[in-house]
């Protein structure tokens, strides 16, 4: 008889920063299950991943983070209801400060209407409301990004709140 302790260990947090070999593992996999309900293969691990990265003090190295928030993005919106899983995976992504990171972060926070009103919006600003700003309304920005969206207007985050969103995410 096999139970949730005999299921194979995750690798450490440290462990998948040394080997991207190892990120497919966390990739999107949507489907359902017997009952007609969302599944994600991959949905537990990934999770488990988050909460264990959060929990470090040290920021995840940049395009781990990008990875993990790229694959929990279309996850949140195949699933039914709202998981903090989205918002701590912005979290890494958003306390690199790269304007460059904008639209993956626009995508997670407008991925829903249960993101939206859930996921901190400042999390768009992390890299400067100006710079971040110049760079959304760029028409080269604009154009490699696929439209002329704009970035919704929000509060200018201030670093103490983030950092606080990074010791307690939910």
């Amino acid at each position: 008889m096999t139970g949730p302790d005999d299921a194979p260990a995750l690798p450490d947090a440290a462990r998948w920063h040394e080997d991207p070999e190892l990120w497919p593992l966390l990739a999107f996999e949507g489907g359902a299950d017997e009952h007609g309900r969302p599944f994600d293969a991959a949905g537990e691990d990934l999770q488990q991943v988050l909460e264990d990265l959060i929990r470090q003090p040290e920021p995840v190295d940049i395009d781990f983070a990008r990875y993990l928030l790229v694959h929990e993005t279309p996850s949140q919106g195949h699933s039914w209801g709202f998981r903090h899983d989205i918002e701590i995976a912005a979290i890494l992504v958003a306390e690199h400060r790269q304007v460059q990171d904008v639209r993956l972060l626009w995508d997670a926070i407008y991925r829903s209407s249960d993101t939206w009103g859930v996921v901190p919006h400042q999390l768009l600003y992390t890299a400067g409301v100006k710079r971040t700003w110049r760079y959304a309304t760029d028409s080269a920005t604009r154009k490699q990004h696929g439209g002329s969206r704009r970035l919704a207007p929000a509060a200018r985050p201030r670093w103490k709140d983030l950092a606080g969103l990074r010791e307690h995410p939910a």
